[in-house]
């Protein structure tokens, strides 16, 4: 017959594992969200670029013609 402190410890183990896996997880969403920023920023910033370099070209053309 196991005792309650051998309850007790497989409740603990069982316990930490569980936070393990919930820690892993909501770092991984975490980590997911970071990204998904980063995208956002970078495609910011890809259309910031197109609109300057348009504006630069016309510019451009505009003092030749």
């Amino acid at each position: 017959m196991r005792s309650y402190y051998h309850y007790t410890i497989y409740y603990v183990e069982n316990l930490q594992g569980n936070l393990s896996s919930f820690a892993m997880s909501y770092l991984f969403v975490g980590l997911q969200t970071e990204v998904q920023k980063m995208r956002v920023e970078m495609a910011i910033m890809k259309r910031d670029a197109e609109h300057y370099s348009r504006q630069v070209s016309y510019a451009t053309q505009s003092q030749v013609l």
